[in-house]
């Protein structure tokens, strides 16, 4: 789902990169599916149009540190995205600090347990793991993204449909004041019932962006997200590191305060 100076565009990455992209697609498909410092600083001003109480919109990018080339041009936007890299990434150090850098919010995307299993990654949570595996998997997880706010399931279609192991995260993000992202790509997930329970800082995916990988698919998506915004007061739309992908957030980025929407990070969402 995530070459050049960052710098491989090796058969490895080529071979993460359709890998994960499938995985994704398989779970959408069961479900019916900053020049830094100035741009940072002048992005900061970019919200002057806004009322007292404008949409909000959060663009959350997943499978980040797996594509280096396209992690590096998301990493390249310097807007308040929200960039949810894989733990099994490459110099994740290396490239996280590029995102912060653009002014990007950090998270943990989360590999858990699909229906259909393909492509395991030992980092990953299932249902097979007794509550001490999975607090020690999540740990070593988190260590590794360790500016990481809170955490979304990357796949999940089986582990968020079981109840009682999700009960074991959202308690342990809800120890450590985390937030989690349902990416919902189950529509029986236990997400929000266990983060009810648990008080855990939640939050579910409005829309994904880029299901067909089309600038003008893509732009349509977005379009519907601004909708979302304007009917709920918020919306949360998740893309991943493509290059349609950038290209479309590319050109909607700089209009979006002209529109009268502001664009936050996850952790903000429903905070105005």
């Amino acid at each position: 789902v995530v070459e050049t100076e960052f710098s491989a565009e090796t058969q490895d990455n080529a071979v993460e990169n359709a890998a994960t992209e499938s995985e994704e697609t398989k779970e959408v498909a069961v479900e019916n599916s900053f020049e830094k410092t100035e741009e940072v600083a002048a992005s900061k001003e970019k919200g002057m149009l806004y009322g007292p109480n404008p949409p909000t919109i959060a663009i959350v990018i997943d499978d980040m540190g797996i594509n280096r080339k396209m992690t590096k041009e998301i990493g390249s936007l310097t807007y308040p995205l929200t960039a949810s890299f894989l733990p099994y990434g490459i110099n994740l150090k290396e490239q996280i600090a590029y995102s912060i850098q653009s002014g990007h919010e950090i998270m943990l995307h989360l590999p858990m347990e699909p229906q259909i299993m393909q492509n395991y990654t030992e980092d990953m949570l299932t249902t097979e793991m007794t509550d001490e595996e999975i607090l020690q998997k999540l740990s070593q997880m988190l260590q590794k993204i360790p500016q990481a706010v809170g955490a979304n399931n990357h796949m999940g279609s089986k582990f968020t449909e079981n109840a009682q192991k999700m009960g074991v995260v959202m308690e342990e993000l809800a120890n450590k004041n985390m937030l989690f992202l349902d990416s919902k790509t189950s529509s029986k997930s236990t997400g929000l019932e266990q983060a009810k329970l648990f008080g855990t800082k939640f939050f579910a995916r409005d829309i994904f962006i880029d299901n067909e990988n089309s600038y003008d698919y893509i732009m349509s998506q977005l379009e519907k997200a601004e909708k979302i915004a304007h009917d709920k007061g918020c919306a949360i739309a998740i893309g991943h590191p493509k290059e349609q992908t950038y290209l479309a957030l590319k050109d909607w980025l700089p209009e979006l305060t002209k529109k009268g929407i502001k664009l936050v990070w996850l952790s903000q969402i429903g905070k105005d």
